[in-house]
Order: structure tokens, then C-alpha cells, then sequence
């Protein structure tokens, strides 16, 4: 009775250490982690914490906001999605960015798709969403926003 009551207590405590080893592996992991932060208009893919997900989902949103306010528009229908990937280092950025001659390194660029719209931010610089306000202000379907305010 005694050693199937050593080995019961064992068998637990060997569970308890496996789970706990478990639990703490993805913190002491050096691979990236990504994790997905959505509001009704975008959706931020990043490998950084959950904050900085809704900090840069927040800065689109209020973009958008801005610009529906600038066309005098209660809504800005965005016919495309737009997904924001949103890396936390230089050097995973580097690894992405396109390199212009002529021009330093942008803290954010826009990539056209067939079905959706990306933007890629580099989290490492401060407020690298402005880097790409210009090319969120220049898609089509804000134009066609603006042109059908125009026409009203």
C-alpha cells in the first residue's frame, strides 16, 4: 500500500513539473511569437506584445476617423481589407523592407494585394505609423470616398 502511495504522489508531482515546464517555455523561448489584434476595420498581425497590437490598430482607426472627417463623410467604406503586420525589431524589418535607392529606410511601407491591402510598420521607431500616412491617404477607395463627397 505504501509504494502505491509513493508512486501515486510521484506520478503527481512529475505531472505538476512537466506542466510547470511547460507553461513557462514559450517565455524563455527566443523564437517569435505573433499574436492577431483585430478592430471593425483592420487587423494587426505582429510579433510583439498584445499593447503595442492595439496601439497600432488604435492609430489606423483614428486615421481612418481623420479622413472621414476630412471628406465630410459619416462613414469611409474601405472596399479591400487591410491587414497591418507590425514587427517589434530592426532586424526582422530589415529582413522585409524594400530598399529604395536614393532614400533611407522608411519606418513602414505599403504593399497593394489582388484582395487586400498590406502595411508593414516597424515597431522599433516611434510612431512609425506616420511613415505611412501618405500611402493610407492615396488608397483608391479613400479617393473614390472623396470624389463621391465632391459630387454630393
Amino acid at each position: 500500500m505504501t509504494d502505491r502511495i509513493h508512486s501515486l504522489a510521484f506520478r503527481i508531482i512529475l505531472v505538476t513539473v512537466l506542466l510547470c515546464c511547460a507553461l513557462l517555455a514559450p517565455a524563455r523561448s527566443d523564437e517569435p511569437h505573433w499574436i492577431r489584434v483585430n478592430s471593425s476595420h483592420f487587423s494587426v498581425v505582429t510579433d510583439a506584445d498584445e499593447k503595442h497590437g492595439h496601439d497600432v490598430v488604435v492609430r489606423f482607426e483614428q486615421m481612418r476617423s481623420v479622413f472621414a472627417q476630412l471628406l465630410a463623410r459619416n462613414r469611409v467604406n474601405m472596399s479591400e481589407p487591410i491587414d497591418i503586420i507590425a514587427l517589434r525589431s530592426d532586424d526582422e524589418y530589415s529582413k522585409v523592407v524594400p530598399i529604395r535607392p536614393g532614400q533611407g529606410i522608411a519606418s513602414g511601407f505599403f504593399l497593394p494585394g489582388e484582395d487586400r491591402d498590406y502595411f508593414v510598420l516597424n515597431l522599433s521607431r516611434d510612431e512609425s505609423w506616420r511613415s505611412i500616412s501618405r500611402e493610407f491617404a492615396g488608397l483608391p477607395q479613400l479617393q473614390l470616398s472623396a470624389h463621391a463627397a465632391v459630387v454630393r
